[in-house]
């Protein structure tokens, strides 16, 4: 269940009927427009992994350990160690070790040997191959695990990209232009297990005068990250820019006005301001 959060309209509402009028577009027009702003606002603050922290966890945490049908095979920083399925002893194997018969009992068994007269710690021919085969089994889980990782990174982004989609506006194409958002990694995104998802949609409604726009984002990431107040925030954020160009004559100025609402305006006439 979507959270209900109470947010008060009328700034925004007020606003948006004022910037219709000073650019010339239709209130439903310039409402999805100012509200793309404020979902743009929302994806920019969704945190993205960066790619080389993914593959950095992605590698340390089978390389730690990772299990086969034949046994587990796990690293430390300087040996490979094996265990055999149903057995309790994990054996050093290491790069440089050969498949020498050895007896794996006794008191010596899952330890080290060293001295000349050993030659290092050697395994039996089965077990050496059961680890060869462990370790390349692992490398090939990790480089397939990464590209899904990578891809799961952006399924907080894409309910909002879709939202904007849903608008018909990219979401680099609104205000604020600060930060670029990875639009097209989040219309790919999908889970770890290869699922898509449709969190974002909007609806309009317009009985004779009356317009109204709805947006919903059932990314349940979003949800528990409070994304219902940061949209009332980026909202309300809106607002006040449109009161503070308002006072600073910013729709006087052509370069200016057009700067800070990209698309809004059609022509670079002077528009009129209610002063």
């Amino acid at each position: 269940m979507t959270p209900t959060v109470t947010w008060d309209s009328t700034a925004f509402v007020g606003a948006m009927h004022e910037l219709a009028q000073i650019s010339g577009r239709t209130f439903a027009d310039v409402c999805k427009r100012e509200m793309a702003a404020a979902v743009r606002i929302c994806a920019s603050e969704v945190k993205i992994t960066p790619e080389k922290t993914v593959r950095s966890r992605v590698t340390r945490r089978y390389m730690a350990k990772f299990e086969t049908p034949a046994g587990k095979i796990s690293d430390t920083k300087r040996d490979t160690w094996f265990k055999e399925e149903g057995d309790d002893t994990f054996i050093p194997v290491g790069y440089d070790a050969l498949p020498r018969m050895t007896v794996k009992s006794g008191p010596q068994a899952g330890k080290r040997l060293t001295g000349t007269a050993s030659r290092g710690w050697h395994v039996s021919g089965y077990i050496w191959g059961a680890a060869v085969s462990g370790d390349a089994a692992r490398k090939g889980y990790i480089k397939a695990e990464i590209p899904k990782r990578l891809r799961a990174r952006f399924v907080g982004l894409q309910s909002w990209v879709q939202i904007g989609d849903a608008l018909g506006l990219d979401l680099n194409s609104v205000p604020p232009q600060t930060k670029q958002i990875k639009t097209q990694e989040a219309r790919d995104a999908a889970d770890r297990k290869g699922r898509t998802y449709r969190n974002g949609q909007k609806f309009e409604n317009s009985i004779g005068p009356s317009y109204e726009l709805t947006i919903v984002n059932e990314s349940p990431v979003e949800i528990k990250k409070t994304g219902q107040a940061r949209l009332n925030s980026a909202l309300d954020r809106r607002a006040k820019a449109f009161e503070n160009n308002v006072a600073h004559k910013v729709f006087q100025d052509v370069k200016a006005r057009m700067a800070r609402y990209p698309g809004m305006f059609v022509t670079g006439d002077t528009a009129p301001v209610n002063e």
